[in-house]
């Protein structure tokens, strides 16, 4: 089952007086927290996902959706991800990543957002760009089809983590199964098809950068 949430104020365009006014707010009350068991995916109107077809939105709060059809050589290029096969949940999470990474590469050949810059204010005014919001759906949706191929067994999904260390941000949580050991795997950071992050939860809602690593 998808495990969602509901959205408070996202990591998207504002301007003018109301980003000022909105940052000056925003840094006298630094929040993270975590919350799950809502139906993310549907909430923002997307298909359930299958192997041949599935949808993913961008243009900042899901406001675009575009289908994207998969073939098995496509399938046969994630599945690689995970060979040889991981028998650790940290290598688990490496192979995520790259598969991740690779959803995203072939995703952007097929609709054109693979112009998608990093974060959210490089690509102010651009096309075909995403914020944190619209990664947030897209991973669901990828980790979703991951997990119902068996690609993923260490890992289960964890809900949606918002942190507010200057500016909201949002990201998917994983749980490594039979344990209390959350991940955020955030693909903000980077462009469309550029390295995606895993990272321990305390860490990332102290605020982490990739910068950091």
């Amino acid at each position: 089952m998808i495990k969602t949430v509901s959205f408070p104020a996202r990591c998207k365009r504002v301007s003018g007086p109301i980003l000022f006014a909105g940052l000056l707010f925003l840094s006298n009350c630094g929040f993270s927290h975590f919350q799950e068991d809502l139906q993310f995916v549907q909430q923002h109107r997307l298909m359930a996902p299958q192997n041949e077809i599935f949808q993913i939105c961008y243009a900042y709060g899901c406001k675009r959706r575009v289908d994207v059809r998969f073939s098995p050589s496509d399938w046969k290029r994630i599945q690689n991800k995970f060979q040889p096969l991981p028998l650790t949940a940290a290598r688990e999470r490496r192979c995520m990543a790259r598969a991740v990474q690779e959803f995203e590469i072939l995703i952007g050949e097929r609709t054109g957002i693979d112009s998608d810059l990093a974060g959210s204010f490089s690509g102010l005014f651009k096309e075909n760009q995403m914020d944190c919001e619209d990664e947030a759906v897209n991973t669901n949706v990828i980790l979703t089809l991951l997990m119902e191929n068996g690609l993923v067994r260490f890992h289960e999904f964890s809900g949606i983590a918002y942190r507010n260390m200057g500016w909201p941000h949002m990201a998917v949580t994983i749980v490594e199964k039979n344990t209390t050991n959350r991940f955020v795997v955030d693909s903000w950071f980077g462009g469309q098809g550029e390295p995606v992050h895993v990272i321990a939860y305390d860490l990332w809602a102290r605020g982490w950068v990739p910068a950091e690593e």
